[in-house]
């Protein structure tokens, strides 16, 4: 083979690889798929976040945020094996203390119901807790969503001032 064989066919297969790439692009719904969680942790996942970060007039919730997606595939990249085991089981753990409490499904219960269920879960100490919300947190938080609209956020912040005041309802800064 010379040359311009090579060159030619190199051309022709990277046409088809950028070609063949675009043609799968975005043949998919917009329903996320599970990798890691299976799709009824996923799903309460989700609905518990929401619980913990509820949609408000200054802010989107933790589901139009998308935590439980960032979580699906941030946990398993970024934790070790040992820590993604036991968000899994603390979560399994939740859902049992749900069903147990005569819950179906969290997303489409009350709020009244909701509050009840979050205050039970605070009070049953479960081992692990805090880890799982501690994450939700962050994904939620690290989002531009939260970032810019459930936090004070300035992109350009100036001079310096180490002491700002924050008034009675004022939001916390996001840097």
């Amino acid at each position: 083979m010379n040359r311009r064989e090579t060159i030619k066919n190199l051309g022709a297969g990277s046409l088809l690889i950028t070609v063949g790439g675009f043609s799968f692009y975005r043949c998919t719904d917009d329903v996320y798929v599970p990798h890691f969680f299976e799709q009824k942790e996923y799903d309460f996942l989700s609905a518990f976040a929401e619980c913990l970060l509820p949609t408000s007039e200054d802010s989107p919730g933790a589901t139009e945020v998308g935590v439980a997606s960032f979580l699906d595939q941030y946990v398993p990249a970024c934790y070790p094996p040992k820590q993604q085991q036991m968000l899994k089981s603390t979560l399994q753990s939740l859902m049992k203390i749900y069903l147990e409490d005569g819950g179906q499904t969290l997303a489409k219960e009350s709020v009244d119901k909701k509050n009840d269920l979050m205050e039970l879960i605070e009070s049953s100490k479960i081992e692990g807790y805090k880890p799982l919300k501690s994450a939700v947190l962050f994904a939620y938080f690290t989002s531009q969503e939260g970032m810019t609209k459930a936090l004070r956020y300035d992109p350009v912040p100036g001079e310096y001032k180490g002491d700002v005041p924050l008034g009675e309802n004022d939001k916390a800064w996001a840097i």
